[in-house]
């Protein structure tokens, strides 16, 4: 379904980066940095952080395009904040070294296209991504880490099913970084899912959720044959009302948490197209839920992989079965148009991340014509058994059960796609949808 790629990407290389290297402290012993997020009415946020041994610098993480320069004010005399090399770092004044740091954070609205937004505001509260407020130890790996939550006046800290007036010393359950809700709006249990809603959000959005996303939750872990290690959370925030009529999508996806947000005016009004955008787009970042039950390999995996099987995926889940593979047009004109003249791979590297979802969407029904019949589910179920087998997936894994299916000739003609530039890209889709049961032309 093109129409909704104005989508921002699912930040999904750091995500698995951050998966495979976050760790906690173990709950026998003290961590090596306890950190306070305290709301205030104003909206601005005190961050402090207490390390268990006195160190003269502290790597916050990447420095997200100068996101701490423009938002973060540091109170503690002596101690500043240093970018090098793409990376931000607290670093006391020359010659000494620091236990404690204390830092305001003001309201700055990123509109990251890779990145997870650090604070987004939902009516007065504000859903808070930890991961980047989590210092590193170097390595590649986090501080040992335990956080309190303090909210304003009158308002609750929320996350993973759990509401209270603080939380102390909490650290996710997934030992990952995750988002945390602080404000007044008190979760909806939507069946088994805990869902934070903004108030601003239109009635017809807030209904459609209500009567629609454990219908979801629960045809996709059918569709994926195993259930989530936890009950998930959705977080929705409306994100202005710019540009009458349009409407547009952005969402990120965390182990056990989906986070939403909708801009543009055309929310306003209930109607097919919208709810249709609504429902298959959260279809998509719940379907990331499962795709997390697997990590890339040690040689990667391509966006179009992971961001094309949850596109298809989530649109076979709305449609009731699998799409008709013939011709897809309206995603092969989307990829075509997404990609300008370039490959697939250099869009990726160029940050086109429209074409993952496009071009990844018809490659993704591809591979599910050619090894399952068309049902795109079942080829991410084999998929994710083939993966935990093998110790993650990449490309390789991904052609080869194309391989088994359909020979080498077909597979390699799969395998070049990502990687040619074609003047014509929708109609090379197409020899390929045609050649995916072994008696297109692509096979000939």
């Amino acid at each position: 379904m093109a129409y909704w790629k104005t989508l921002t990407l699912l930040a999904w290389a750091a995500l698995f980066a951050v998966a495979a290297c976050s760790r906690v402290g173990d709950a026998a012993q003290e961590p090596d940095i306890r950190i306070s997020i305290e709301q205030r009415a104003d909206g601005a946020l005190d961050l402090s952080y207490t390390l268990l041994s006195a160190r003269a610098r502290l790597d916050l993480g990447p420095s997200l395009g100068g996101y701490r320069a423009a938002s973060w004010s540091v109170e503690t005399p002596g101690l500043s904040i240093s970018s090098e090399a793409g990376r931000d770092y607290l670093v006391a004044d020359e010659g000494k070294r620091f236990r404690e740091a204390r830092i305001t954070v003001l309201p700055y609205k990123n509109n990251f296209a890779k990145q997870y937004e650090p604070v987004a505001s939902l009516s007065g509260g504000a859903v808070i991504y930890t991961g980047h407020f989590w210092p590193w130890e170097g390595k590649g790996k986090r501080l040992a880490a335990s956080f309190d939550f303090i909210p304003a006046s009158g308002a609750h800290a929320a996350a993973f099913g759990e509401t209270a007036d603080t939380f102390t010393e909490w650290s996710s359950p997934f030992h990952h970084p995750a988002f945390v809700y602080l404000g007044a709006v008190t979760p909806l249990k939507l069946g088994a899912t805990a869902a934070v809603i903004d108030p601003s959000a239109p009635d017809w959005v807030a209904d459609a959720l209500i009567e629609d996303a454990q219908g979801i939750f629960d045809g996709l872990a059918k569709a994926f044959g195993r259930k989530l290690d936890a009950p998930p959370d959705l977080f929705l925030i409306m994100d202005g009302e710019d540009e009458p009529g349009r409407l547009r999508y952005s969402g990120d996806a965390l182990p056990g948490q989906i986070e939403i947000r909708l801009s543009g005016g055309g929310w306003k009004e209930d109607g097919t197209k919208a709810r249709e955008i609504l429902l298959e787009a959260t279809a998509h970042e719940a379907a990331h839920l499962w795709q997390l039950a697997i990590r890339p390999s040690a040689a990667g995996a391509p966006d179009w992989i992971h961001e094309g099987g949850a596109d298809a995926i989530a649109a076979e889940l709305i449609e009731g079965g699998p799409e008709e593979a013939g011709p897809l047009a309206e995603e092969r004109a989307a990829c075509r148009a997404a990609l300008g003249g370039r490959s697939l791979a250099e869009a990726e590297a160029r940050g086109e991340w429209r074409a993952s979802y496009d071009c990844g969407h018809v490659l993704a029904v591809i591979a599910a014509k050619a090894v399952t019949g068309g049902d795109v589910a079942a080829f991410w179920r084999a998929f994710i058994d083939r993966a935990e087998a093998s110790g993650g997936y990449d490309e390789g894994l991904f052609l080869s059960m194309i391989q088994e299916k359909t020979g080498k000739e077909f597979a390699d003609a799969v395998g070049r796609f990502p990687r040619t530039a074609y003047a014509a890209p929708d109609k090379e889709l197409a020899a390929l949808l045609a050649g995916a049961d072994g008696t297109g032309a692509a096979n000939r």
